[in-house]
Formats: structure tokens, C-alpha cells, sequence
């Protein structure tokens, strides 16, 4: 289930809790226990290859790990 970020009309308050999406709008906040909360929307970062120009994921190797192969060359695989 995803975690979501609230945000309490009632008393202000932000939080957390992990919902089903079907009962994602219909969670009371846990500090007051008020029904008149809205779900937030979450910014997630993440560095992908091409993700902006002279971005250093160009030189980041599978998986977005530095060095080579599947483990970031730790593994000692020789990938």
C-alpha cells in the first residue's frame, strides 16, 4: 500500500499514513481525529539516465549506481 501525505484543516496539522488509493481521501487525522483532511501531493526525486542536460546520470552506470556493473563494481562479478 502506498504511504501518503495529509494535510488537517482543522488543526493544521501535516502527516502520514499508508491507505489503500480507494480509501485514500477518507482518513481522519490522528492528532485531532478530524474528517476534514486533503491528501497532498508527494514530490519524489530520482536520477535517471538523459534526466536533464549535463546532469552526472550520463556517467552513472545500470540501476543509477556509480562504477560498473550490477553492483556499483562492489560485487565482484566483473560487470
Amino acid at each position: 500500500m502506498p504511504l501518503h501525505e495529509y494535510l488537517c484543516h482543522a488543526c493544521d496539522g501535516h502527516f502520514e499514513a499508508i491507505t489503500s488509493s480507494a480509501k485514500a481521501d477518507m482518513v481522519a487525522c490522528p492528532t485531532c481525529h478530524s474528517a476534514e483532511t486533503r491528501r497532498l501531493i508527494s514530490v519524489i526525486a530520482g536520477i535517471g539516465r538523459g534526466s536533464s542536460p549535463g546532469s552526472s546520470a550520463s556517467s552513472m552506470g545500470p540501476m543509477g549506481m556509480g562504477g560498473g556493473g550490477c553492483c556499483g563494481g562492489s560485487c565482484g562479478c566483473g560487470h
